[in-house]
């Protein structure tokens, strides 16, 4: 089932030198599930440290651990959860566990961007922000882009959910 573990594997199959097809394609999927990790990695930490859960400088463990960030701990904390969490897709009910995860948990997704374009757009203000975003990056936010913060992405994120 799937296009990317039996279709696509399938078809490279039937190409001369296959094997060295497969291992490219199968190291292209490794490389994408790798980046599409540390992205989410990055972006979990760095609203950690937004919200300012990287952890008292002055606590003990840190105290007597100088050679580690703040952080690096934080980062390690996440790996280790992660990883925790990742167990149980691995396990021999493992299937059931993503399944789960796949009909529940993911829609969440477009319910949380959703609320977020609406937040900026709304509660911010999308002309607001875009002066931000000009101030910043030293370019003008095109109009359209100002219409999916408010109208179109919200409204494909309501629907997709």
């Amino acid at each position: 089932e799937g296009l990317a573990f039996v279709a696509i594997p399938d078809g490279l199959s039937e190409l001369p030198a296959a094997g060295l097809w497969c291992f490219i394609f199968f190291a292209m999927l490794f490389a994408l599930a790798l980046d599409s990790s540390i992205a989410m990695l990055e972006s979990w930490t760095t609203m950690l440290r937004d919200f300012g859960w990287e952890g008292d400088p002055n606590a003990p463990a840190f105290k007597r651990m100088k050679w580690i960030r703040r952080q690096d701990a934080l980062v390690g904390s996440s790996c280790a959860v992660g990883c925790l969490i990742s167990g149980l897709f691995v396990s021999r009910p493992g299937i059931y566990w993503f399944a789960l995860w796949d009909a529940y948990v993911v829609w969440a997704v477009f319910i949380v961007v959703g609320i977020e374009c609406v937040g900026v757009a709304y509660g911010y203000g999308a002309a607001k922000f875009s002066e931000e975003v000009r101030k910043g990056a030293g370019r003008a936010v095109p109009r359209f882009i100002q219409m999916c913060w408010s109208f179109i992405t919200p409204f494909l994120c309501s629907v997709l959910a």
